[in-house]
């Protein structure tokens, strides 16, 4: 809304006590008046925005997304970016431009460990963050504490505090930028869909794992649990009547 090149055409929300504060705030803000709707279905049917976002709990993410790209819009939606893996590559095969809010770095080797009792000697105050261990020491990349460097073998830290923006901490409006230049000039955004289904699968591995109750095979190329069906079966969900499994 702040970016003045946007109108907001409908607000879609099942809880009505959300849904009407939400469009009277829009209201007073952009003098737009939205549609009001509490099915995301027929929002799109009627309005045909060219851009949807969505900030639903993550087992409300992979439909409406689809459903969205089907119906020719832009998606911008929270991470994850899904329930499951299955929900999240079909997100990715349906995508066209698709941004999703996190960060993320180059390939590395990922280790996942407890943060109280992993064997990281590091300090373990931020809310959300990664942490690298190398031969020179470790280095912690934070998302509200900046980045952290320790020196192996002792000496003072470096580091450098996030830069956010209040009141809300998070960095959405350079997010949002990316994402409508990426839709104008056909070019890739920050936080493309593919990036952040890798980041999701990862994390989703930790939770396969964890019920498994033993390590687990991923082929990345495949996309897929080795050797394990019983492993695997988290890997996608069964939906109920009158829904359809994205595939």
């Amino acid at each position: 809304m702040a970016s003045g090149r946007c109108k907001i055409v409908g607000i879609c929300d099942v809880d009505r006590r959300a849904l009407g504060p939400s469009a009277e705030r829009v209201a007073k803000l952009t003098g737009d008046q939205p549609g009001r709707y509490r099915d995301y279905r027929e929002m799109l049917e009627k309005e045909r925005p060219e851009i949807v976002i969505f900030t639903t709990p993550d087992h409300w993410h992979a439909l409406p997304t689809i459903a969205a790209l089907k119906a020719g819009a832009h998606v911008y939606v929270d991470k994850p970016t899904a329930h499951t893996v299955g929900e999240s590559q079909a997100m990715v095969r349906a995508a066209r431009v698709v941004q999703v809010g996190l960060f993320t770095v180059d390939r590395f080797t990922l280790t996942r460990e407890s943060r109280l009792f992993g064997g990281n000697d590091a300090e373990k105050g931020d809310v959300a963050g990664m942490y690298f261990h190398g031969t020179k020491g470790t280095f912690r990349l934070g998302h509200r504490g900046g980045w952290v460097f320790y020196p192996a073998g002792g000496g003072s830290p470096q580091g450098e505090k996030a830069r956010r923006n209040e009141p809300d901490a998070q960095n959405i409006r350079e997010f949002w930028a990316d994402f409508l230049a990426a839709i104008e000039t056909g070019s890739k955004p920050a936080r493309a869909i593919a990036d952040a289904h890798r980041a999701t699968t990862c994390a989703l591995m930790g939770m396969v794992s964890l019920k498994a109750r033993c390590s687990v095979v991923w082929d990345a190329t495949r996309e897929t649990i080795l050797g394990d069906a019983e492993a695997a079966k988290p890997l996608r969900r069964e939906y109920r009547k009158g829904w359809e499994c994205p595939v």
